[in-house]
């Protein structure tokens, strides 16, 4: 399966985030606190569902106003 684009309003600390993978390997890197777990939830998330309402801190619930608009293209 091959991802194109992903679109993430609303989802932890994204808020109206536009990401294109690229062909072939996509590694996510960076410092503390810069989004690789959230970005990884996102993915999990778009493919197995929310978390149930025990598990609120694993919701990723937006952090900016408004309703969450999430999207991933293949």
């Amino acid at each position: 399966m091959r991802f194109i684009k992903a679109y993430i309003d609303g989802y932890g600390k994204f808020h109206n985030l536009d990401f294109i993978f690229e062909p072939g390997f996509n590694l996510f890197f960076g410092p503390n606190e810069a989004g690789k777990t959230t970005m990884m939830s996102f993915l999990r998330t778009i493919f197995f569902g929310f978390p149930g309402k025990k598990n609120a801190s694993d919701r990723y619930e937006p952090l900016a106003w408004g309703p969450p608009s999430n999207s991933i293209s293949q």
